[in-house]
């Protein structure tokens, strides 16, 4: 049985993320975007879909009465209130699919990619290559459950437009082309996202406009004492290399909960300016006060050489539009960020 549709394919690939576990800093290694098992769309199609897997697909989705899509050969189509068939050629989906776990298939990260860059708000299919192209995996069923972190990155922004760009894909190219130039790997959180998007999409979108920077870049840092020499690895969560810049996200929940905590971000900014690497601090509440985090995207772009113009009243509308749909609700801040310490 074979899964087809847009968001149904995104739940299944978090599904699939969930049951691979998670692989800790090493996930944010440029090789740990693993490439999946593709499989065969003619040895898949072969297999009629029956009430069993109908049943799994439930139990996997939740969903009890939204009915999920399904391609299969013309001779095996069913009639079922839960599923919708589509008519394909195995000959034309020949490696589209990866296998969930035993008899359950969906749609590979790419296509899956392709297709919600056709019918998602740029937004949202922004998001959706952030969690892909990252280190978190959303709940299966969306505000079910919190997220997690670690999780090793289905696929990088560069393998989605080779695919993206071969001759048979060109429906909906140009709207995934648009959506990857924004795509930074290796997120480590959704709320990390949002705030990279805001900070770097262009002012006709509502964004900051600032250049795109790497996402918990590994840093080495070594100090000398009277006992030695000491050695220490950090992961910024957002580093800009040309500026010898950093900015550091530090949520409410997870910051600060002790007095011990406090010491060990003050000596982390120590240590990286000694690298000559400046930081810049990002807290939940300016994340999610426009006005607040006008000032401190301010504050970054001023450390760049760069002034920001915030005051034309089309550009706040539009910025206000975007904070709006990329801060909707707290369930972006309830992931703890990976350890940065190793």
């Amino acid at each position: 049985m074979t899964i087809y549709a847009n968001n149904t394919s995104l739940s299944l690939l978090r599904h699939l993320r969930l049951q691979l576990g998670t692989a800790g800093p090493e996930a944010f290694s440029h090789t740990a975007a693993g490439q999946l098992k593709l499989v065969s769309g003619h040895s898949i199609l072969q297999a009629k879909p029956n009430n069993s897997d109908i049943q799994r697909m439930k139990q996997l989705l939740s969903c009890s009465n939204s009915p999920f899509h399904t391609q299969t050969l013309k001779q095996h189509r069913v009639s079922h209130p839960n599923l919708i068939c589509h008519t394909v050629l195995a000959s034309s989906i020949e490696d589209k699919f990866v296998e969930v776990e035993h008899g359950v298939f969906c749609l590979r990260p790419e296509e899956t990619i392709r297709q919600l860059c056709q019918s998602l708000p740029f937004v949202d299919a922004l998001l959706a290559c952030y969690e892909l192209c990252g280190c978190y995996v959303l709940p299966v069923h969306p505000g079910h459950g919190s997220a997690v972190s670690g999780a090793k990155p289905v696929t990088p922004p560069t393998r989605i437009s080779t695919y993206v760009n071969r001759p048979d894909k060109a429906r909906g190219r140009r709207a995934t082309l648009e959506v990857l130039r924004f795509v930074v790997p290796f997120a480590a959180s959704p709320m990390e996202s949002a705030i990279v998007l805001i900070l770097v999409l262009p002012r006709r979108y509502g964004g900051y406009g600032l250049p795109l920077p790497q996402l918990n870049r590994k840093v080495n840092a070594s100090m000398k004492n009277a006992d030695g020499s000491i050695h220490k690895t950090f992961y910024l969560d957002a580093y800009w290399p040309d500026f010898k810049l950093a900015m550091e996200y530090d949520s409410d929940e997870f910051h600060f909960s002790s007095i011990q905590d406090a010491y060990r971000d003050a000596d982390r900014r120590i240590w990286l300016a000694k690298k000559g690497i400046d930081t810049v601090v990002l807290t939940k509440k300016q994340a999610h006060d426009l006005a607040q985090l006008d000032r401190a995207a301010s504050a970054i772009a001023s450390k760049m050489g760069k002034r920001l113009r915030l005051t034309d009243p089309d550009y706040k509308a539009k910025r206000a539009a975007l904070h709006a749909a990329l801060f909707p609700q707290a369930y972006r801040d309830d992931l703890v960020p990976c350890e940065c310490y190793f």
